[in-house]
């Protein structure tokens, strides 16, 4: 958000700019001076491309005006809202130095103190939520503290941003990963009880230390929060009473119905929890709510259950649950790092490319066994055979094709946007031959890449449809959609063989094979228009990182909880590979089902 950089010292309506104070995901906020009523204020501005969307400023200004409404000792007031310059803002009250509640909780609370504090909070939520306003964002960093008084901030900032047609599936889960219900991690659409749900995460790590079911990625924590139960408060610490432990159960409940009627009602449980006799708390709540309901086993061909998780496969011992029939949320942030290390060690071991690591001797690994005994057999990269020799001149060879007249310059110039057509010919026994392609434009968007591999696979089947297509971590999309380093799966109903085509550095190379694959996925109708897939993950909030030089790595896969709706994720990463935010984006439709960052 560099442009929001440079308002310090501007004017915004009637507020002047004179620091910025804090940041996150969709906005930042600045400590700002309204001369009229000589008082500061602290304003929250969002960026411009929000405004940009069609129905954003009627929606920003609505939302912005039920929350002026507002009024409760422990909701951060709301002063003003307006646009000016392409920005949308909000004015609050000010508080000097201000903690959040995030502080606060680095040190253990007492009990006194986490009545206090639940009280403060759920009865914020509570006059909301009679004045039908959801949070959606319910955390200790959203609660401002003016001394021991919680101020809760930032209702419906979440609903403003993601209300756009263009954002939303059914209920948009912008929230934060860690306090997330189930049904807000699914993308259902959410009523009130999803902040009872976050208010309950908040009262469990002030008693724990620690928030259930963190792993280590947001997508990983809602897959685990959907198929894991609740681990028991009382394991992590044994002192918390009993009946304390029971209204934890409640508000966490899996099924909203479960839970409290309201945030009120469940401050008062905690109350009671602590006090002399709670065994009316204890008579109230079964500790079977927190497991959430089994679902029958898969079947060969993916079926989709309406309102219930797809099922899924035990946890692996590291606690993450995988998804095998469509490699699923964790499998996908997995499978992108794997291919930049597998291409990294490709181009590595490939021949021609490096004498020296073929013909030095090594020490051999398991994970260097493994993946030699993996790696399909490789031709010399060497012109084909149907092109003619020439003696080398200092001008461009021109490689013509037995197939057709399409042609190749290989020289250092810039490459052509044509390819020269080899056919890949598996050799006896199936076993797959990787065929050089000759070099093409160095970076591609997804319908290029498509297009012109496609090409390719049909002349190894007629029939050839798109199987899979992912980027890798070497070739990240860039602001155009474009990436360098491309795989991609076609599969042959006829055969139902396979042929994998690897596109690294404005180089094709094909591997296919004729063993059967019965079952695989068919992308049909999907979008291929890797632009606009940065632009929608750019107006989801990854805007904030593009900026600060993260770009998405890409892959259409099944969506864990729907396995008949395919879903491009974008990973926006650095250099290391560390995933700082994941939007997944509906592949059909273009609508946002998830957007998460670790920030």
């Amino acid at each position: 958000m560099d442009d929001l950089q440079g308002l310090i010292g501007q004017t915004l309506g009637q507020y002047r700019i004179i620091e910025q104070i804090g940041a996150g995901g969709m906005a930042a906020v600045f400590k700002a001076y309204q001369p009229g009523l000589n008082r500061e204020v602290a304003l929250k501005v969002l960026p411009p491309y929000f405004a940009k969307k069609e129905d954003f400023v009627e929606r920003f200004t609505r939302e912005a005006q039920a929350i002026g409404n507002l009024h409760h000792p422990n909701i951060l007031p709301v002063y003003d809202t307006g646009q000016d310059k392409g920005f949308s803002y909000i004015a609050m009250r000010y508080i000097p130095n201000a903690r959040t509640l995030s502080d606060e909780m680095k040190s253990p609370l007492s009990t006194e103190r986490i009545i206090e504090l639940i009280a403060q909070i759920g009865g914020a939520l509570d006059q909301a939520h009679k004045a039908g306003i959801i949070h959606r964002d319910v955390k200790p960093s959203n609660v401002l503290l003016d001394g021991q008084w919680a101020l809760l901030s930032d209702f419906g900032l979440a609903k403003m941003v993601e209300g756009s047609s263009e954002l939303t599936g059914t209920g948009v889960g912008m929230g934060t990963p860690a306090y997330m219900s189930p049904e807000q991690g699914m993308g259902k659409k959410v009523d009130h009880r999803t902040d009872i749900y976050a208010l309950g995460i908040m009262l469990y790590e002030m008693l724990t230390g620690v928030v259930p079911h963190r792993a280590e990625t947001p997508i990983a924590t809602v897959m685990k929060r959907l198929n894991e139960p609740l681990p028991m408060p009382r394991s992590l610490n044994p002192n918390i009473p009993e009946a304390v432990e029971r209204v934890l159960l409640k508000a966490l409940a899996t099924d909203p119905a479960d839970r409290f009627d309201s945030t009120g009602a469940m401050a008062v449980a905690l109350k009671e929890a602590f006090g002399p006799n709670p065994n009316q708390v204890l008579a109230g709540v079964s500790t079977g709510l927190v497991t959430p309901q089994k679902t029958a086993p898969a079947t060969p061909e993916p079926t989709r259950v309406s309102g219930q998780p797809v099922a899924t496969p035990a946890p692996t011992k590291s606690g993450l649950p995988l998804n095998i029939l469509g490699f699923g949320a964790i499998g996908v942030l997995i499978f992108l790092v794997l291919i930049g290390i597998g291409i990294l060690i490709f181009l590595q071991l490939r021949p021609g490319d490096n004498e020296v690591a073929q013909n030095t001797p090594g020490v051999e690994t398991p994970a260097t066994a493994a993946i030699t005994a993996a790696t399909p057999a490789s031709t010399p990269t060497t012109a084909p055979t149907e092109a003619p020799t020439s003696p080398p001149t200092s001008e461009p060879t021109v490689a013509p094709t037995a197939e057709s007249d399409t042609i190749s310059l290989t020289t250092e110039t810039e490459p052509t946007t044509e390819a020269v057509a080899v056919e890949a010919t598996p050799v006896a026994g199936n076993t797959p031959v990787a065929a050089p392609v000759q070099p093409v434009a160095a970076a591609m968007t997804g319908q290029e890449i498509v297009d012109l591999a496609l090409v390719e696979a049909q002349k190894w089947q007629p029939d050839a449809v798109l199987s899979e297509i992912a980027t890798s971590g070497l070739g990240p999309l860039d602001a155009e959609g474009k990436s360098t380093d491309w795989i991609l799966k076609f599969w042959s109903p006829t055969t139902k063989g396979l042929n994998t085509i690897m596109f690294m550095n404005g180089a094709f190379t094909t591997s296919p094979t004729d063993l059967p694959t019965p079952k695989t996925t068919v992308l049909e109708g999907v979008i291929l228009d890797t632009k606009r897939l940065v632009e929608i993950g750019d107006q989801a909030g990854a805007a904030k990182y593009t900026a600060e030089g993260y770009r998405p790595m890409a892959a259409i896969t099944p969506y864990p909880l729907d396995n008949n709706r395919l879903t491009w994720y974008l990973n926006y990463a650095g250099g290391d590979f560390r995933v700082v935010f994941t939007v997944v984006i509906d592949a059909k439709t273009g609508e946002v089902i998830q957007a998460t960052s670790l920030e």
